[in-house]
């Protein structure tokens, strides 16, 4: 079985892994993917393991445990 490399693996790759996976903003992803609005570049970006790790350690130790 062979992998082909389309557009579209590519799109998803680019907004997931280059851009969230950088922090930058879902409104400049939007812009740099030639997208008219934030909603279309949902489609395409997915929120990675990494990434919620990451948002997660930015609350961690604000809110203690009872």
């Amino acid at each position: 079985m062979s992998n082909n490399l389309s557009t579209h693996p590519a799109r998803h790759t680019l907004a997931t892994t280059v851009t969230l996976g950088n922090n930058l903003n879902s409104k400049a992803i939007s812009k740099m993917m030639g997208h008219t609005n934030a909603r279309m570049t949902e489609n395409y970006a997915r929120a990675s393991e990494k990434l919620i790790s990451n948002e997660m350690s930015k609350i961690e130790g604000m809110y203690q445990y009872v």
